[in-house]
């Protein structure tokens, strides 16, 4: 199961009740140091899946180093396909930017 949640005590969640904690992206780059002390608190492994992510290859990368099993972004909410495409072709070159493609 997954945790969600960034407030205060969600390590204390995680490690009680989940197998895995689901934070929020955060632009302070808050999330990779809670992990990490998370994972030093486990007696047992646990996964990282990370939504509101950027289309930016370099946050792509440290969360792939961190051992994140999924990075979610969000897009838009249109009934055209405009920016919604547009949101796709940001993160899929972020993705081929990553991999160096």
């Amino acid at each position: 199961m997954l945790v969600g949640g960034m407030g205060p005590t969600v390590e204390d969640r995680v490690l009680a009740y989940g197998d895995g904690w689901f934070p929020n992206h955060l632009p302070d780059d808050s999330v990779l140091p809670r992990w990490t002390a998370l994972r030093e608190r486990a007696e047992r492994p646990l996964t990282l899946s990370v939504l509101s992510a950027p289309a930016d290859p370099r946050v792509l990368e440290q969360y792939a180093e961190a051992g994140a099993t999924r990075v979610l972004r969000w897009l838009p909410s249109y009934p055209g396909g405009g920016p919604i495409e547009r949101a796709l072709d940001e993160w899929a070159q972020a993705i081929a930017d990553l991999h160096g493609e």
